[in-house]
C-alpha cells in the first residue's frame, strides 16, 4: 500500500462528506516488528513525520471544506497513539504561538481578555496550557449565553472587580463567589 501522503492525493480520495483515515504502520514495517519495537507503547519511539504531515493535510482540508475528519491512530504507527494525536493536532491551533505570552500576562495579572476567531483554540488550547500554571479550577464560559444575560445581571461591575463570576448552566446563568480564575472564550 502506498504511503498515506500518496493515498490522500489520489483522485477520488474525498468522495463523501467526511474523511476517514487510519494511521496503522509505517510503510514497509511488518506488524510483528512494530509490536516488538514499540511495546509497551508508553512513548513515541519513531516519529513518522511524513505520516504526521499527511494527517495534518487531511485535517486542514476537511476544516477548510467544513467537513468531518475521523482519524484513527494505532500504537504501531509511532509507539504511542495518544502522543501521536497530540503532536498532530497541537500545531493546528492558531493561538499556539501566543500561549507563552498568555501565560506570562496571567502571571502578572489575574485578568486577561482573549479575542480570536472561532477555531483559534480559545476553549481547547488555552485551558490546557493553563492547567499546570493555575491552582484551582479553569472555567470555560459560553460568551453567547453571557452576552444575553449580561445587562440584566449587572455583571460588568460585579465581575470585573472579582466579587462574582458568571457561570453557564443548562437552564441559564448564575453568579457565585470567585475562588478560581475564569477562562472566557
Amino acid at each position: 500500500m502506498p504511503p498515506l501522503s500518496e493515498q490522500i492525493a489520489m483522485p477520488g480520495s474525498y468522495t463523501t462528506d467526511f474523511a476517514l483515515v487510519r494511521a496503522l504502520l509505517r510503510q514497509g514495517r511488518p506488524y510483528e516488528e512494530a509490536v516488538a519495537q514499540f511495546a509497551p507503547y508508553r512513548e513515541v519511539k519513531d516519529v513518522n513525520q511524513e505520516g504526521r504531515d499527511a494527517l495534518r493535510a487531511v485535517i486542514r482540508r476537511m476544516r477548510e471544506e467544513r467537513r468531518a475528519a475521523y482519524i484513527f491512530v494505532n500504537n504501531r504507527f509511532e509507539g504511542n497513539a495518544p502522543e501521536t494525536v497530540r503532536a498532530v493536532t497541537a500545531s493546528e491551533a492558531p493561538i499556539d504561538s501566543l500561549l507563552p505570552e498568555i501565560l506570562d500576562r496571567l502571571s502578572r495579572s489575574p485578568n486577561l481578555v482573549i479575542e480570536a476567531p472561532p477555531g483559534a483554540g480559545k476553549t481547547t488550547r488555552v485551558p490546557a496550557a493553563l492547567l499546570p500554571a493555575i491552582r484551582g479550577k479553569i472555567l470555560v464560559l459560553e460568551p453567547r449565553r453571557i452576552a444575553a444575560a449580561w445587562p440584566r445581571a449587572g455583571w460588568p461591575r460585579k465581575w470585573m472587580n472579582g466579587l462574582a463570576r458568571p457561570s453557564a448552566i443548562r437552564s441559564g446563568l448564575r453568579t457565585s463567589r470567585v475562588r478560581e480564575r475564569a477562562c472566557v472564550s
